[in-house]
C-alpha cells in the first residue's frame, strides 16, 4: 500500500505545475533537421530550427495530397514517391540537384529549386509533413515548409554557396 501511495504520488506531482522537462523533438522532426543541416553545413548555411508551426502548414498541404505547388507563404520543397522513404533520402532526392546548379550565374532554375531551397542561408525555420495514400500513381506526398522563404531573385549569390564555403 505505502509503495502504491508513493508513486501516486509521483505522478500527481507530474500534473500540479511543478517543473517538467521540456518535451523532445519528435522523431520525425529530428531527423528531417539533421538531413537539412548536414547539407546546409557543407555551403556554409547556419542550421535550421524544428517550427511547430511550419510542420502543422506542411502537413495541411500534405493531407491535400497536392499535385502542384501550395501558395503558402513559406518556402516549399514537395516530393511524390511511390513506396515509402526516409526523410534522409527524401532529403538527399532534393540536395541531388546540386551538380546541376550553375553557381556562376547565381539564378533560379527549375532543376535546381529544390536544392536552393534546402541550403538558402536567410532560411531559419523547417516544418515538414507526409501523406500516404493519395492516389493510385502517387501514394506517397513528402512536403517540407521553410521560413523565411528562399528562392528571391538577386539574392541567389549571397544565400547559395559553393561546398566549402
Amino acid at each position: 500500500m505505502r509503495r502504491s501511495l508513493v508513486l501516486l504520488s509521483l505522478v500527481l506531482a507530474g500534473c500540479t505545475g511543478l517543473p517538467q522537462r521540456a518535451p523532445q523533438q519528435p522523431e520525425a522532426g529530428r531527423a528531417w533537421l539533421e538531413a537539412h543541416n548536414a547539407y546546409r553545413a557543407q555551403h556554409g548555411a547556419a542550421p535550421l530550427v524544428w517550427s511547430d508551426k511550419l510542420a502543422a502548414s506542411a502537413q495541411r498541404v500534405a493531407d491535400s495530397c497536392p499535385t502542384d505547388h501550395s501558395s503558402t507563404p513559406y518556402g516549399e520543397n514537395m516530393a511524390w514517391v511511390s513506396v515509402p522513404k526516409t526523410e534522409a533520402q527524401i532529403v538527399g532526392y532534393w540536395y541531388a540537384e546540386e551538380p546541376l546548379y550553375a553557381y556562376d550565374r547565381a539564378e533560379f532554375s527549375a532543376e535546381t529549386g529544390h536544392f536552393t531551397q534546402l541550403v538558402w542561408r536567410n532560411t531559419q525555420a523547417l516544418g515538414c509533413g507526409q501523406a500516404s495514400g493519395c492516389n493510385t500513381r502517387i501514394s506517397n506526398v513528402w512536403i517540407c515548409h521553410y521560413d523565411p522563404p528562399g528562392n528571391y531573385r538577386g539574392q541567389f549569390g549571397e544565400n547559395v554557396l559553393p561546398k566549402g564555403r
